[in-house]
């Protein structure tokens, strides 16, 4: 857990901000808070716990519930069960960061992205989740009762329980006689300490939708430097600005209009190799941010490295494709040229769809962060790679990761923010991105894929 330093520091800067979001994600009109009794199977006497949480929060952060409400440290794995069907017959698994990227199956799902409403809506609905796959501490999770939230109501509240729980590799004994052994007092249960902890910086991160791999990436460096400035970042990340109004949207997305403008119909006619044709490369030079600065030739696409770059973003987003010699709009580029908020949406959705797990997913998460909170400069390169180096990511050879190869303009997400409203660039790796390029990064980070 993060020390109560980095508390103090963390509400230092809230608490400053005239106008800031509250801590949780905003209430919407089908934001339920669930009443669940968790039960921890083959306990006798029973062990459960009953507690509070908001429908819109992820397993993810119920499983991070489950281990403080159950005193357990989280060096296991674990997963969540939901039977899909009437029959019994259709099990689906959710699961956590390390085996996101060991299923391939069609009935395993990443636990981030499964929201507490989509599993558990009506009472007596019920999930399994399973911690510890040797040890096999199984709990019943039952939806006992929904109503509609109140402003003043915490994201999660522990409301009762009964007796304390097996601590970690014990060997999967929940019975009295076993837990009177391991336990100094196998009766102790206090409502008060775990709602102390439902409110420290961990969850109050996790519930204002930050992801849970940045929230564990402060838990990690508590007490550093980099802690203490990655909290900074988070907390900046939570403050509520101004969001880009429309007409300020539509000026950033100039250049992507202008490709879906001339890839209507028959579309652009590609040359021989491939490339745009001249005329075109200059007229896109003139709506790409990027080339504001470009000191070479803008003739020819294969020597304008930015047109280039930002027509195969567009292709990558799915918004126009080459058919028979030509470019061409996509029926998706046709709906967001049709409606700028459509394209805003996609472009969103896109850098925050960032790998599930290892090294690229959390360069990426790093790399947004800064984008998101880095004003004025352009985003600092050697802090992220000290970052990522400090939580234990490492190049291939071992050794630290390095500065140059993180976070470079060239690479997705930093691309595609780059070509977003007026950029400043001072030199080809040094790009100050524009304010409504900050705004979405924020929103890739908060909102994510919702």
């Amino acid at each position: 857990m993060p020390d109560d330093d980095l508390d103090e520091r963390f509400a230092e800067v809230i608490s400053g901000v005239e106008e800031s979001t509250p801590l949780t994600l905003p209430l919407t009109r089908n934001t339920r808070i669930l009443t669940i009794r968790a039960e921890l199977d083959r306990s006798d006497p029973l062990i459960w716990r009953e507690f509070e949480i908001r429908s819109d929060l992820t397993l993810d952060i119920l499983h991070e519930v489950l281990q403080v409400a159950f005193a357990w440290n989280g060096t296991h794995l674990h997963r969540f069960t939901y039977d899909s069907s009437l029959f019994g017959d259709d099990l689906v698994s959710f699961v956590g960061e390390y085996e996101e990227s060991e299923t391939d199956d069609d009935s395993t799902f990443p636990e981030r992205r499964v929201a507490l409403h989509t599993v558990l809506g009506t009472p007596d609905d019920e999930l399994h989740y399973v911690y510890d796959y040797g040890d096999h501490w199984a709990v019943t999770l039952t939806l006992v009762s929904t109503r509609a939230p109140r402003r003043v109501d915490p994201p999660i509240r522990m409301i009762d329980g009964r007796r304390a729980a097996p601590p970690d590799d014990s060997g999967g004994r929940a019975d009295g006689a076993s837990l009177a052994r391991l336990l100094d007092d196998p009766e102790a249960f206090d409502p008060d300490t775990l709602n102390a902890a439902f409110d420290s910086l961990m969850f109050q991160l996790l519930t204002a939708g930050v992801d849970g791999r940045l929230v564990d990436m402060v838990d990690r460096l508590y007490g550093t430097e980099l802690g203490h400035r990655l909290v900074m970042r988070l907390a900046d990340l939570l403050v509520r600005r101004r969001p880009p109004s429309d007409a300020e949207r539509l000026e950033a997305l100039a250049p992507y209009i202008w490709f879906l403008d001339h890839t209507a119909g028959d579309g652009i006619k590609l040359t021989s190799a491939g490339f745009l044709p001249p005329t075109l490369v200059k007229q896109a030079a003139d709506v790409i941010p990027s080339m504001r600065v470009w000191v070479r030739g803008v003739n020819r696409e294969a020597d304008a490295h930015p047109v280039h770059e930002f027509r195969q973003s567009l292709q990558s987003l799915g918004l126009i494709r080459k058919y028979r010699g030509h470019l061409v709009r996509t029926k998706l580029g046709t709906r967001c040229h049709s409606d700028p908020t459509v394209l805003w949406g996609v472009i969103r959705r896109a850098i925050s769809a960032y790998p599930h797990d290892g090294y690229p997913a959390h360069e990426m998460l790093l790399a947004l962060l800064h984008a998101a909170t880095t004003i004025g400069a352009p985003i600092d390169r050697a802090e992220l790679a000290d970052t990522l180096s400090a939580v234990g990511w490492r190049e291939s050879e071992g050794a630290s990761v390095r500065d140059y190869l993180v976070a470079t303009p060239w690479t997705m997400p930093i691309a595609v923010l780059t070509e977003l409203g007026e950029v400043r660039t001072l030199a080809a790796t040094k790009r100050v991105l524009s304010p409504v390029a900050r705004e979405l990064a924020r929103e890739a980070l908060l909102l994510g894929t919702r």
